[in-house]
Parts: C-alpha cells; structure tokens; sequence
C-alpha cells in the first residue's frame, strides 16, 4: 500500500509538470510500475496474500475498477480522443468491469471454477494489450503512426495521465497474479495446493 501511494504521488507530480506529453517519458511511466509490480509478487508478504483460498476471487472483484474506462467513451463524445483509441479500450474496460463482480462472486462459491476465472483474466489483459499500443499509434511524437485530430495526447495530462501510469500496470499486475494463481496444481476442492508455486520460475 505505501509503494502503491509513493508511486501515485510520483507519476501524478510529473504529469503535473507536463512532462509525459514529450517522448518517452509517458512509456516510462507506464513500464516503472508495471517492472516492479511484477517483481513485487515474488515477496514473501505478497506470496502468502496470494495464498489464501479466496484469494482468486479477490483479484477478480478489484478489476470492477477498470469501468473507469467509460470515461474514454465520454472523451469520444466531447470530441477529445479519436475513435480508433477510444472505442475499443472504453468499451473493453467497461465490459471487464461490469464482468468483475460476477466473476469474482462465482469464484468465491465455487474456487474450483478456475477456467472461468482464466478467461476473464485473458480476456482483461487482452482489452490492456490492444488499448496500450493503440494510445502510442495515436499520441503525437515519434510513435504516432495513425494521423488523427483529436490525438490521445490528453491521456499523458491529469488527471487521465493516471490511467495508463497507476491504473493500467496495476490492472496487468493483478491479472497475472490471478492467472498464476489459476493456474497452479490445485487440491480436490480448487483451493491452491501450495503456496511456493507461486513464486516458481
């Protein structure tokens, strides 16, 4: 939780400054968090958080936050994010969203529903795969391949600049948390069958 606060205080001091509208300080702000969230679940502390049997569900039940994406499509409207970007990051997050709750509550009841749990897992990284290279193709500077007017250079201002540096790596990060957590031996029940796995090359 601190790390997590220390890095928002951080990314939202430099969006303050303006300083992810230039390249490549935006990639960097997206891969910072995203590097050490990932390094992150190989601690002991994290480890054993993960352990527990309602753990998965847990993980699920944060992604409702990703509905925040609505807010691209409310940006497509005011004609201030092209349609190419928008559309489909919008409409994928606020889908993965809105599947969250459900998601999470079945894999509470039933922990051994894990194939349920992996496909919504997959299909959330995948809204995060496709929007990120989506936002660089049409952000002005050296990446930007596809021409627009309006481009996605307001997603490295605030307050959006703290979607694609805060609420994207730690979406990326939870999700593969899941999967792994989904995808480990597990006992007669679905719980997980040993907690060291999770930490296994």
């Amino acid at each position: 939780g601190f790390i997590l606060a220390a890095w928002l205080a951080v990314t939202a001091a430099a969006a303050g400054t303006g300083l992810y509208g230039t390249d490549p300080w935006l990639g960097i702000g997206v891969a910072v968090p995203l590097v050490l969230g990932l390094l992150s679940l190989r601690l002991p502390a994290v480890t054993a958080a993960l352990s527990d049997a309602s753990a998965a569900a847990a993980l699920a039940a944060v992604q409702v936050l990703r509905v925040v994406g609505g807010v691209f499509l409310a940006l497509l409207a005011l004609d201030r994010l092209p349609p190419g970007f928008a559309l489909p990051a919008g409409i994928g997050d606020v889908l993965v969203g809105l599947l969250a709750p459900f998601v999470a509550y079945a894999l509470w009841r039933q922990p051994s529903r894990r194939a349920l749990g992996i496909a919504f897992n997959a299909l959330g990284l995948l809204d995060l795969v496709v929007a990120i290279p989506l936002g660089l193709l049409h952000a002005p500077g050296r990446l930007q391949l596809i021409i627009t007017e309006p481009t996605t250079e307001i997603m490295g201002l605030l307050p959006m600049a703290l979607i694609p540096t805060f609420v994207v790596p730690l979406a990326i990060v939870l999700h593969i948390a899941s999967l792994r957590l989904l995808t480990r031996r597990t006992g007669h029940d679905g719980t997980p069958a040993a907690t060291a796995e999770l930490v296994a090359p």
